[in-house]
């Protein structure tokens, strides 16, 4: 496999972790705390999907951020990889850890397999800031691209640490609560991820608008 053919896998990975990402957010309002077995195994269908496409992503896009800055490149590589890995390793080890997580909005837990989720979910946002970091220090069309990253990750690392120690509401229950906000925030990365795909896949630099 070539190089640019990576790349344009890790595009089209993009593109469907931009697809998966709001099913998650709105199944999280309107299932919450569910209990239902075909919505589970919706959901696990959809995080494992998810998770896979990170991953597949995190190694084709390396290919994206190499040429600007190699070393900080190969960090977000390993973050990226690490917290993609870890969140399906943790999927397999604990599901009902990890269905309430995405559903429930908490973590069951303060034992190990509660930090290792809260973990992974943080290392996973922290490979869209740092991606997005290395597109801020270039060009003005890597800039627009870059922002949605920064601040899509920050939300992401807040709803997991919120997530965690039980802050701000439970999304769905409570009403449009603290914890919503973080999540909603978090929703900037689709469009970094939708941006990302119409680069690498079609040569298309982002104009003025949203997407």
């Amino acid at each position: 496999m070539t190089a640019d053919q990576r790349l344009r896998i890790g595009g089209w990975a993009a593109l469907l972790v931009a697809i998966v990402l709001p099913i998650q957010f709105v199944a999280a309002f309107v299932w919450p705390a569910t209990s239902d077995p075909v919505v589970i195994n919706g959901i696990l269908v959809l995080e494992v999907l998810g998770m896979v496409a990170t991953i597949a992503a995190v190694v084709g896009l390396d290919r994206l951020f190499g040429p600007f800055d190699q070393r900080r490149a190969r960090r977000v590589l390993v973050i990226g990889l690490v917290g993609s890995v870890l969140s399906l390793a943790v999927l397999f080890a604990d599901v009902t850890g990890s269905v309430a997580m995405v559903v429930g909005g908490s973590v069951p837990r303060f034992g190990p397999i509660g930090v290792l989720i809260v973990a992974a979910r943080i290392l996973v946002a922290l490979w869209f800031v740092g991606g997005g970091l290395i597109l801020l220090s270039e060009s003005r069309d890597m800039i627009r691209i870059g922002w949605s990253a920064v601040i899509g990750g920050a939300g992401m690392i807040l709803s997991a640490v919120a997530s965690a120690v039980r802050f701000g509401g439970t999304p769905g229950v409570t009403g449009t609560a603290l914890i919503d906000w973080f999540h909603l925030i978090g929703l900037f990365v689709i469009i970094y991820l939708v941006r990302v795909w119409r680069l690498v896949v079609g040569g298309r630099l982002p104009g003025p608008g949203v997407v």
